[in-house]
């Protein structure tokens, strides 16, 4: 009996949010508003709210209510393509805040994954990469010097990293390995993603390679965090 009582719930939640009776950011009606509509208890309205918030479009703010989210982003895995390109395509304005570009010794894992010596200088990044001016991402990248030293005089807030090292540095990426994870954020990271301590990322590392004479060399190594409530990864593979 319960069962189809909060399906019932969340599928006029559904069409209310899918026909736009209930934009982005719109707050739906109470639970006990609901509870009272369907003559349900509260708890199966809770159940029904809960569901949809699972799924990624509602999103419960203490004290407030509960609202309706911006629609995911969606990020193929199975190419290599850049946040400008990503959010371009999704039709909003991508820009970047750069926190730090410095020449740093790299770290252990860094000169593991680069193929570098022991402490060989790299040039590291730190900037949130923002959609519509909304913090969607914070990413963490370390670039050879030999390759990349370029881009310390380069636009990186405007800009995209990829577009300035192929045109401007002549460099010309040939693939990338990546590894996909969930997380919680630091208290930093929460902080410059505008998200609560608590809230969920998903943390992609990955390695670029570059054309080299004889085979592909890394040339960028680093990790991105996605906000949860923003993004949905997708990759198709054949049986």
């Amino acid at each position: 009996m319960e069962g189809p009582l909060y399906r019932k719930v969340q599928e006029y939640l559904r069409d209310g949010i899918e026909s736009g009776a209930w934009p982005a950011g719109a707050a739906i009606p109470s639970e006990k508003a609901l509870a009272a509509h369907f003559s349900i208890a509260r708890m199966t309205a809770r159940q029904a709210v809960d569901g949809l918030i699972h799924d990624g479009m509602l999103v419960r703010v203490h004290g407030r209510g509960t609202f309706v989210t911006t629609p995911r982003v969606e990020r193929e895995l199975t190419r290599m393509h850049g946040f400008s390109e990503d959010m371009r395509a999704q039709g909003m304005a991508p820009s970047s805040r750069l926190l730090l570009r410095a020449v740093v010794p790299a770290p252990t894992e860094v000169s593991e994954a680069l193929g570098l010596e022991r402490r060989e200088a790299v040039i590291v990044l730190k900037r949130v990469r923002l959609a519509d001016g909304t913090p969607m991402a914070f990413e963490l990248s370390y670039l050879r010097y030999d390759l990349c030293q370029s881009i310390l005089a380069a636009d990186l807030e405007t800009g995209s990293l990829y577009t300035f090292l192929q045109g401007c540095a002549g460099v010309s990426f040939r693939c990338a390995a990546q590894e996909l994870r969930a997380a919680l954020p630091t208290s930093a990271e929460a902080a410059v993603l505008e998200v609560p301590r608590r809230y969920p990322v998903l943390v992609v590392t990955q390695t670029t390679f570059v054309e080299g004479m004889a085979s592909d060399i890394p040339a960028i190594f680093g990790r991105t965090l996605y906000r949860g409530d923003r993004y949905r990864f997708r990759l198709e593979v054949p049986r």
